[in-house]
């Protein structure tokens, strides 16, 4: 039986055994208050203690992942292992097919974050089909030749859960574009936008190049008609932050 003195207000066994110690953290809220104070170094060390800590520390070690595409030899390994624990994935520089084969294992994921990414409209729309459950969506788009970005933001509508949006492409969206991904996704509660303009409408859609194949179909795919703005149809709107930055200059 553990000692306590009279000044004593709780009781310490210093003789706790393994196996009380891995039943004690193995209660899901304990784990999550815990982790609140655990470092990437620590959850590292916590995984070689034991079976039965690597079984519960886990999760929580590869929880937030990210990878850069020079990165990769080394990073995708542990997307392949520990894929189905990742929640919130962050990529830099990626390349479509290694970004397709990475979302095929990180079937929990909730939040993805592209960085310095290059994106077609069709590539966007695939990636509404792979990924349809993710709450927080931020994407960088590179242009990385003289020719204008084709991308446009259209296809986000299909991410019905979506709850975060951020958009920075310099490329000249659409004002009734965005009216229609906030119609479509009812649960979005913070939209950001860093463009080059907002536009009445496009101009007429050109060609799209996606590696090296050519479709003008995909513009006029995507593209919805004018969305009309009445008050019924945006009753149920979630819609809490908009913002847009042009040329850093900060606008509604």
């Amino acid at each position: 039986m553990p000692k306590a003195s009279k000044s004593d207000n709780y009781v310490v066994n210093i003789g706790a055994s393994r196996i009380s110690q891995d039943t004690f953290f193995s209660i899901p809220e304990l784990q999550h208050l815990v982790t609140d104070y655990l470092t990437q170094n620590d959850l590292r060390a916590a995984i070689r203690v034991s079976r039965a800590w690597n079984t519960i520390w886990v999760p929580y070690l590869y929880e937030k992942l990210f990878v850069r595409e020079c990165q990769q030899t080394r990073s995708y390994s542990k997307v392949y292992s520990y894929g189905h624990h990742v929640k919130s994935l962050e990529l830099l520089s990626i390349e479509w097919n290694n970004l397709v084969s990475i979302l095929n294992f990180t079937t929990s994921l909730h939040s993805l974050f592209l960085h310095n990414t290059k994106l077609s409209t069709l590539q966007l729309q695939e990636l509404a089909e792979i990924a349809l459950q993710l709450r927080v969506l931020h994407i960088t788009l590179v242009q990385r030749s003289q020719k204008p970005l084709e991308c446009r933001m259209t296809p986000v509508s299909a991410f019905k859960h979506l709850e975060d949006f951020y958009w920075n492409a310099l490329i000249n969206v659409r004002i009734d574009d965005i009216l229609f991904v906030l119609k479509s996704c009812s649960h979005l509660k913070t939209l950001a936008l860093t463009i080059n303009t907002l536009v009445e409408e496009l101009g007429e859609a050109k060609v799209e190049d996606i590696d090296g194949i050519k479709d003008s179909s995909l513009i006029v795919d995507v593209v919805p008609e004018l969305v009309k703005v009445d008050d019924a149809g945006w009753a149920s709107t979630s819609l809490r932050t908009l913002s847009w930055d042009n040329e850093g200059q900060n606008h509604w």
